[in-house]
């Protein structure tokens, strides 16, 4: 049947007001294709009585329909199911495009905050928390920074050759600057390799090889048998079934003397005991106890490729015995110091801040009381926030559900002092709470102290930490100090760079190489600025490094890598560039520019002061 016949013999170009009949195609410019459907005629659009367009034999009406109909439902679930999105878009929640995604969010002056009418609490104590430990983009930025960090001192220690690795830990390395936050670095000594099965191994002669052989008795530690290479009178004793790597002898072979450090606990302290330092050994595999955490149950977090980075990386194997065991010279610590580390980049920001406020609860509650201070630390806290967002759903772990993830996580701190058994996150048979926490002992204290803030609910939580006027909780809107002078101040306390061992210009020029591609890959502005503050500072040691300007030979060049040098080490600080670039004029005998240097340097400081 001729269908364009059909449209002829039942109507014509115009319709009953005169107006001519315009076409779908010729109104939206779209080319005419073949319908296959039950539609007899073409749609056109028309102009109906009260002056609107109406669409006629739409063949597409149902279809846009239904596309808004699940557009809709689709936004509804991705609001529902915000979290569990982000988590599987950015597992790791300190990389770059996580701080692209925030930055954002900010510039697009969206809320992701939902507060109900009758959560004014849960907004009191999310706007005090804030005020104290910051925005989600400040521990962004500052996880950011330690790990750039890191990356610099790792360079130097690998352009020299230094059996030696940097790893930084501990709060303020996962992005929580609360007062009296600590920072912990981890030596990784690379001498030798740390296996788990002996079984087809490939003996050294040069390369020391330690097998760990773990205690049932003793979870969360092992053994380090040698069984190829190694100075075996020196460093192991005999035992069992060979020779055993001593703790305290490692400990003694520490260079203390450089670093300036001292005994403190288990670990070493810098001379002012703000950084604790721990020297450790490296196995790139799991102990046997610990592959089960791999593949047990789990909702939604940690993401898989979080869980892939962290057995790939093996643990740390840190010198230091059970606790019920002081005198015991043999068994190293198991440490998931760098798995902890990736975990908590891989928290939201409502499990960033739940962390938060359960330090600040030890802090200004648990420990104000004598009989109780001491018995719980961070660890122990950050241990339920692990077992806590494994077993929940991610998506209760939004800001207005802010107190419900703390109450969470006091629970299973309230069930494991009654029981007495704290167990290790990745080696549930540890009991951290050995020789600690007792029953019939302490354990009555504390429980009496955390059933007492699960009974005083979000009010007895804000009377403790926050003070507020007769019950009514207002909103701060100003934080006590800005966050930009916080993360300067932290910048300032950590970026310091050891030229000891750099005793030549090359050394210099593969780092400056390696801060150029830093800058060149980093998104965070903070972040750029701190690779600029590094490349200044190598710089200017790298024209220390350089021959005396006064060499005749190459003048031109090498007066050249002089100035070039130089003037990138002007941008470090205000002071110290623009005099040692004076200084150079200084030995060159250009006295005139040198003077010129310094009154144009002095007179810049009076303009800013």
């Amino acid at each position: 049947m001729n269908r364009n016949l059909r449209i002829d013999e039942n109507g014509t170009d115009h319709n009953a007001y005169g107006l001519r009949k315009i076409s779908f195609w010729e109104k939206y410019g779209v080319k005419r294709f073949p319908y296959l459907g039950k539609r007899r005629y073409s749609p056109f659009a028309y102009r109906s009585v009260d002056g609107g367009i109406v669409i006629s034999n739409d063949v597409f009406g149902l279809t846009i329909r239904q596309f808004d109909k699940m557009y809709k439902a689709c936004l509804i679930r991705r609001k529902t199911h915000e979290q569990y999105i982000l988590n599987l878009r950015y597992p790791d929640k300190s990389s770059d495009e996580y701080m692209e995604y925030l930055q954002d969010i900010k510039n697009n002056d969206k809320d992701h905050m939902s507060w109900k009418e009758n959560h004014s609490k849960e907004r009191y104590l999310y706007e005090h928390l804030v005020n104290t430990a910051g925005t989600e983009i400040d521990m962004r930025t500052r996880q950011q920074l330690f790990i750039t960090q890191d990356m610099i001192n790792n360079t130097i220690t690998q352009t020299l050759d230094i059996d030696k690795k940097e790893i930084s830990s501990g709060s303020l390395a996962e992005g929580i600057d609360l007062p009296g936050s600590d920072m912990d670095i981890m030596f990784v000594i690379q001498k030798g390799d740390v296996i788990r099965n002996d079984r087809n191994i490939r003996h050294s002669k040069q390369r020391t090889t330690l097998v760990m052989e773990t205690d049932n008795d003793y979870p969360g530690f092992t053994y380090l048998r040698v069984i190829a290479g190694g100075k075996v009178d020196a460093y192991f004793k005999p035992f069992l079934k060979g020779s055993y790597l001593s703790v305290n002898i490692f400990v003694s072979h520490v260079d203390t003397k450089r670093f300036l450090l001292s005994p403190h606990g288990p670990c070493l302290s810098d001379k002012d005991q703000q950084t604790d330092f721990a020297f450790c050994l490296r196995s790139k595999y799991l102990p046997f106890n610990a592959i089960p955490w791999a593949t047990r149950y789990r909702k939604q977090w940690p993401p898989n490729s979080v869980i892939d980075r962290m057995k790939k990386y093996g643990c740390l194997l840190v010198p230091i015995g059970p606790r019920t065991l002081p005198d015991c010279d043999l068994l190293w610590r198991l440490s998931f110091s760098v798995a902890e580390k990736l975990l908590v980049h891989s928290f939201n920001f409502t499990q960033l801040l739940c962390y938060c406020l359960l330090k600040l609860t030890l802090k200004h509650i648990v420990n104000t009381n004598k009989h109780a201070t001491g018995l719980l630390c961070s660890y122990f806290l950050k241990t339920a926030l692990f077992w806590v967002s494994e077993e929940v759903d991610i998506d209760k772990f939004q800001l207005s559900k802010l107190y419900l993830c703390f109450s969470h996580c006091l629970r299973k701190l309230i069930m494991w002092v009654n029981n007495c058994h704290c167990p290790n996150y990745f080696i549930p048979e540890q009991n951290m709470f050995l020789g600690k926490i007792c029953p019939d002992d302490n354990n009555t204290i504390l429980l009496d102290i955390l059933c007492s803030i699960k009974c005083g609910g979000i009010d007895g939580l804000l009377h403790c930490l926050y003070q507020y006027d007769n019950g009514r909780y207002g909103l701060l809107s100003t934080q006590l100090k800005p966050s930009f002078i916080m993360l300067d101040l932290l910048f300032y306390k950590i970026s310091h760079i050891d030229f000891a061992d750099m005793y030549d210009v090359s050394h210099c020029l593969k780092l400056l190489e390696f801060t150029e591609y830093l800058l060149k890959s980093k998104l965070s502005k903070f972040i750029v600025d701190v690779c600029k503050c590094h490349h200044a500072e190598i710089s200017q040691y790298a024209a220390q490094m350089l021959p005396a300007p006064t060499v005749k030979t190459d003048w031109y060049n090498l007066h050249k890598r002089y100035h070039r040098h130089l003037h990138d080490g002007i941008r470090t600080d205000s002071v110290s560039g623009w005099l040692f670039y004076a200084s150079f004029y200084y030995v060159t005998g250009q006295f005139n520019v040198t003077l010129n240097l310094r009154i144009m340097f002095f007179q810049s400081i009076h303009l800013i002061w």
